[in-house]
């Protein structure tokens, strides 16, 4: 014989279980397979004060995993899993400026013109820094 208490114990645990569930499908769906990346940002052997490293799948050599902005401040970078790369080719592109805000739109802080750099990335967590020179941002 079941007590009064049986019922309301079965929905809790049925409400309990389908939270669980939902929570794990979406955070497996959200980007299934991601990684972190970290690292240092360096121009000329000094931290890049503020920027930008963008991360695209390079398309060309069969990557179709996400894109992925994240930024670069006081020398440093950390691309979140949730937001990060799957692994393979990438074309990374780092925007740099001196940290300062312009006093209009006509003054530019960059530090030097965006640098594109081809790299591929392991399927796992890991480090990658960018030691940049004034060579590579000539071309």
């Amino acid at each position: 014989m079941l007590s009064g208490r049986t019922p309301l114990l079965f929905l809790v645990s049925g409400v309990l279980v389908a939270v669980v569930a939902m929570r794990v499908l979406w955070t497996s769906s959200a980007n299934p397979g991601t990684y972190m990346l970290s690292g240092e940002a360096t121009y000329e052997g000094k931290p890049i004060p503020y920027g930008t490293l963008s991360l695209r799948p390079d398309a060309e050599a069969g990557n179709r995993g996400p894109a992925s902005v994240v930024t670069i401040d006081r020398g440093h970078y950390r691309l979140s899993p949730e937001r990060g790369h799957q692994g393979g080719s990438y074309i990374a592109r780092i925007v740099a400026t001196d940290g300062t805000r312009p006093e209009s739109a006509d003054v530019d802080n960059s530090l030097f013109a965006p640098i594109v750099i081809r790299l591929t990335l392991p399927p796992r967590d890991g480090k990658w820094d960018f030691h940049l020179t004034r060579s590579a941002s000539d071309g």
